[in-house]
Order: C-alpha cells, then structure tokens, then sequence
C-alpha cells in the first residue's frame, strides 16, 4: 500500500510514529484544540496522525479519503486495461522535505517548479501532486498561480487542482504521467483543465489525458507518442512539430 500513498500521507504517518514513541506537544493553536478534545489518557498513533496533519492546516481523515479514493482509481485502470503499468510513488522522509522546501520557495518566488527543482538537485519523479499536498502547500504560502516549467516528473501522478493554477508546461518531462480530476466527494476520473497551455517541448509519452480540456493549448515539438488523448477536448490545439502517435477519439460533451 505505501508504494500507493501520496507521499504527504507517508510522511505524515512517519512524523506520527517519531511523536508517539518521543512525545512533542503540538505548537499550533489547531492542533492544541485538538488535543484536548482527544482521550485524557495516553495519546495513540491515531492521535498523533490527526495531530500532525493539523498542524499542517490539513485534516488527516481529508488525507485518508483522497488516498483511499486514488488507490481504487489506480486499482480500476489497472483491471480495465487503461494502464499497463500500475503506480508506483517514491517516498523517503529527506526527499519529501526537499520536494516539499522546492514547491514552498517556487510558490513563493513565484518561479517555476523545474527551475528551482534543478537548481537544489531535486527530483519529482514518481511524486503525487496530490489535492491535500496543494491545500497544504498554500497553508504555508498564499499563491495565486504555478509553473510546471522544466519539471523532471515521469511517472507521477497530477491531481487537476494542480494545472488548474498553470498554463506552462514548457520543456516538462511528464512521461507516463497519471492527470486525474476529483470532486469534492472524491469521485475521481482522468483529465484535466487547462485552456490555452503551453506544452512546448513537452515529453507527454504514454501519459493519460484522457477526458482533459486542453482547447487552445500549444504542443510545438512535444513529445505524443503513446499519450492517451481520447475524449480529450482538443480544439484549437497547435500540434505543429508534435510528433509520436497519440490516441484520440472525439471529446466528451
């Protein structure tokens, strides 16, 4: 299951565990009240997973739910033939707080991902940019827009919150991407939104855009081959010096 999990889920729980074998009292005020609502007696894990999501303005059964709902999501596809290949996520604490460090000062300088990734030596590959991670990352900065520029991310997993804040996606490499969307109930389904994107260079090969809304967007010399296009919403799209068979079919209503 862990090779499944949002790495925010997997870091929370590592957190948690450190806390509940060397007790640290929580320092923000959300989770102080949290803790006198929970047991008087001896806080357990359970305690501590809510506790340290707290702290990171997020709510750990918010975080349960999405990674429940992503991994049926996975478990679908996989049966229905969709992907060949399951999700696999990667995951060590030193990694995620340096992923975690790049996505803070991008937001907060308002430079691309893949810039900053490159410049600290940071790799996003097999990440989940999950919904949770996005409410978390604007707890700790108020942004108001994202660059995917230049992002070394193969193999990962893009929830739609994410491109929904983005029109650059220049030079990325997205190989075998996973672009899904989820409601507020975590219904989930692939596809995303971006009007008007800038896929220039791109390698989206064997990625899944199936059901996306990308009208208007710019794939100048990007990589296709093997990308799932089908339902996508492609009009207006400037495929010119694309090259690699992609699968389509015609959009969704």
């Amino acid at each position: 299951m862990k090779f499944l999990e949002s790495q925010l889920h997997q870091h929370i729980r590592y957190i948690a565990k450190q806390r509940s074998s060397h007790p640290i009292r929580p320092v923000s005020s959300a989770a102080l009240s949290l803790l006198k609502r929970q047991t008087a007696g001896e806080l357990k894990l359970n305690h501590w997973l809510q506790i340290t999501a707290r702290e990171m303005g997020i709510d750990y059964n918010d975080v349960s739910k999405e990674g429940r709902a992503c991994a049926a999501y996975y478990e679908r596809n996989c049966s229905n033939g969709s992907w060949k290949q399951p999700v696999r996520l990667l995951y060590t604490p030193e990694l995620f707080h340096a992923q975690l460090n790049v996505l803070i000062e991008a937001a907060d300088k308002c430079q691309s991902i893949g810039f900053v990734a490159r410049k600290r030596g940071v790799s996003f590959e097999q990440f989940h940019f999950s919904q949770e991670l996005h409410n978390h990352l604007y707890t700790v900065v108020e942004f108001e827009s994202l660059s995917f520029a230049g992002l070394h991310a193969p193999n990962s997993v893009f929830n739609s919150v994410w491109a929904e804040l983005t029109t650059d996606f220049i030079g990325a490499n997205l190989e075998n991407c996973r672009f899904m969307h989820m409601d507020g109930m975590y219904a989930t389904w692939p596809g995303i939104h971006v009007y008007e994107g800038v896929f220039t260079r791109a390698n989206l090969a064997g990625a899944d855009m199936r059901r996306s809304y990308l009208r208007g967007s710019d794939f100048f010399s990007s990589r296709l081959e093997g990308a799932d296009l089908r339902q996508a919403n492609l009009s207006d799209c400037g495929l010119s010096g694309s090259f690699g068979k992609f699968l389509t079919s015609e959009p969704i209503s």
